[in-house]
This record gives structure tokens, sequence and C-alpha cells, in this order.
């Protein structure tokens, strides 16, 4: 498992086909917004879940951390891109954008 953070943001990643790359960024889903994942799916990288929130606390209302896995597939390389932004929002830029760069080999 490769976990990405978002120290990460702009990196890129190296990882062999077989690999899982577990993305945790900070969300706060009380507040209306929430990580989506854009990222284009190929051959080389797929997402195996959507974005989901992994519970910090036990406080109503308090930030946590959303994780979303993908799993490289094929040797090549991929862009993982999220957007943070409320769902009900039509043609309006996300709050923020998270891109890594994912290099697979085949060994």
């Amino acid at each position: 498992l490769i976990p990405i953070t978002a120290e990460d943001a702009g990196a890129t990643i190296e990882a062999t086909v077989g690999d899982h790359l577990q993305v945790e960024l900070e969300s706060n889903p009380s507040t209306g917004f929430a990580w989506v994942n854009e990222t284009k799916e190929t051959a080389t990288l797929i997402a195996v879940c959507e974005p989901e929130v992994i519970e910090t606390s036990e406080l109503v209302g308090a930030a946590g951390v959303m994780g979303c896995m993908f799993e490289a597939r094929e040797p090549g390389e991929a862009v993982i891109e999220l957007a943070y932004r409320r769902a009900w929002e039509e043609d309006v830029e996300p709050e923020r954008v998270f891109q890594v760069t994912v290099r697979v080999s085949s060994q």
C-alpha cells in the first residue's frame, strides 16, 4: 500500500503493477464540501472505490479525512485528480484540486 497525502500534491509517485495507492486528504462534509474523484480511468490506473470519509473524531461537524484507493494495473503514467466541491454548485470552480502523477512500472 502506497500512502498519498496533501504533501504529495504535484509530485510523481512511483508504483509497480499490482500496487494499491491510498489517497487521504482532509475533509469536512458538514460544510457541504466533499472530494470528488475526477481521475480519468485508464488501463494504467483505476479507482477501486469512491472517496469516503474516514471518521477521526466523534464530535458532530468535526473535520475528518477522505480516503480513496486506486490500483496500478499496467505500466505507464496516469494522473490522480480529486476536486473539493459542493455537489449542488454547478458551473463553479472547485474550492481545491489535488493532483499527483503516478508512474507505474512492471517491476
